[in-house]
């Protein structure tokens, strides 16, 4: 679905880095005019070899490192084992390093001041030796983050009960946990210049279509901005519409969604720091499953399938559709419901299409304050003001019972749409329709 355009680009909305990085040597001082800004920043001057008094700079960001780990594994060995004092020089140090006198899981040789800011930045921890204008990177990352949770947004009855988490790393182990194979391929691309931001690209070798792992590889390395600071950041250079309510981009925090759609042969992503998984491309169809429809036997998973469907299409005609029927066409209902419709419109000072209008926005108002107000007075915000202006609208003979009825089920079938930019889409073409059949009738109906 986003394949006919070319990739946007983004206006930057931040500042400038104002430090220029190119040409500069890579030592400790050069760093700390970079870096040194910061009080978290730590600068440690050590010396390797009481004789030769070999000199090196220990730096890390307090807060994202393992202080033990970098005591026990990198500041003791560097006192304590007999092959430093051995050595001579800076250069023979780093060889010993290297080899495994100072021993780190995850250990690198950089030479490009860029390489280490961007490491340490990122949670890593560096020796810089400036004779040699080289540092070595330990991965001694350490930072708080948050377990593996329930999802959230998404539950599941037979399904797992785990979700992305906001860790990167952490989420790239769940994803190969449940892909246990060489053709599951994670590219990285770093976004922002502010933020640097790193997003991965997931697909599955021989499965995924070329084009699309390419494509979505040139409109990522195409974002030229300062930051990535929220997803709609990213999201909008997948988006060949932007004027269409309607979703283009499956978004979930469930693992098992996101691999079934890798396996399916689509190309997800996941941004370091958000909860949430992109995969491109999608249907429309893709909006009203979900993951139980797989873990049901074929006729309940079609039933529901089926059922979804229909409460989208009450979602989106019923209002407008009883609008048209009352207004114009009454000649098309029972003797008996026209004739109870009537009695129930006695007394209400508007017509029946501002009465849809009103339960319209008082849904729209009730569904807004149980989405962005606290979890715990969400929900009942949401159903006490429900049943409170229904009540009282009806009391007050400000609407009649039967336009409350109409739009209370349309309103249900509406939470029953998995997708909440779906929800959020037929409510905006809900409105458009109840407008067109207020003006004329059925036929406007067919016109929407």
């Amino acid at each position: 679905m986003f394949f006919n355009k070319k990739a946007k680009k983004t206006k930057e909305i931040f500042f400038e880095q104002k430090t220029d990085i190119k040409g500069m040597e890579l030592t400790a001082a050069n760093l700390k005019i970079v870096l040194g800004g910061s009080k978290d920043i730590v600068f440690r001057s050590l010396e390797i070899n009481a004789l030769h008094r070999i000199p090196v700079t220990l730096i890390y960001i307090d807060g994202l490192v393992d202080s033990n780990g970098i005591a026990d594994f990198i500041l003791k060995p560097l006192a304590e084992n007999k092959v430093f004092s051995q050595i001579r020089s800076a250069e023979e140090a780093i060889r010993e390093i290297d080899k495994g006198a100072v021993y780190y899981p995850a250990q690198n040789t950089r030479d490009q001041i860029g390489e280490v800011i961007d490491d340490i930045l990122n949670g890593a921890t560096a020796l810089v030796f400036d004779s040699e204008k080289k540092a070595l990177v330990f991965d001694a990352k350490n930072f708080a983050k948050r377990g593996v949770t329930p999802p959230v947004e998404e539950s599941s009855l037979k399904g797992p009960k785990d979700c992305f988490v906001e860790t990167f790393r952490d989420n790239t182990s769940i994803v190969r946990r449940k892909i246990k194979t060489p053709n599951l391929i994670i590219d990285e691309v770093t976004i922002g210049k502010q933020t640097r931001t790193t997003v991965g690209i997931f697909y599955i070798k021989g499965i995924a279509s070329q084009k699309i792992v390419n494509e979505v590889k040139k409109r990522l390395n195409s974002i030229s901005i300062d930051g990535l600071i929220f997803m709609a950041n990213l999201e909008e250079h997948f988006i060949d519409s932007k004027y269409t309510p309607f979703p283009q981009i499956s978004f979930t925090e469930k693992p098992d969604k996101f691999c079934s759609e890798l396996v399916e042969g689509r190309v997800g992503m996941i941004v370091d720091g958000y909860p949430f998984s992109m995969v491109v491309p999608m249907t429309f169809v893709d909006t009203l499953q979900i993951m139980d429809d797989y873990n049901f036997n074929f006729f309940m998973a079609s039933g529901y399938r089926i059922l979804r469907w229909v409460l989208y299409f009450i979602t989106l005609f019923l209002p407008g559709f009883y609008v048209a029927v009352t207004t114009f066409h009454q000649e098309m209902i029972p003797t008996r419901l026209v004739l109870s419709i009537a009695e129930s419109k006695t007394g209400t000072p508007f017509p029946i299409f501002i009465e849809v209008l009103l339960t319209i926005a008082a849904f729209n108002i009730l569904l807004q304050a149980g989405v962005g107000v606290w979890k715990t007075i969400g929900n009942t915000v949401s159903i006490v003001g429900a049943l409170v202006l229904g009540e009282a609208a009806i009391t007050a003979s400000l609407i009649s019972p039967g336009v409350v009825i109409v739009e209370a089920i349309a309103a249900i079938a509406t939470l029953a749409i998995p997708s909440f930019e779906l929800i959020t889409a037929a409510m905006i073409w809900q409105l458009i329709i109840t407008v067109f059949c207020s003006f004329f009738g059925l036929y406007g109906l067919i016109l929407a």
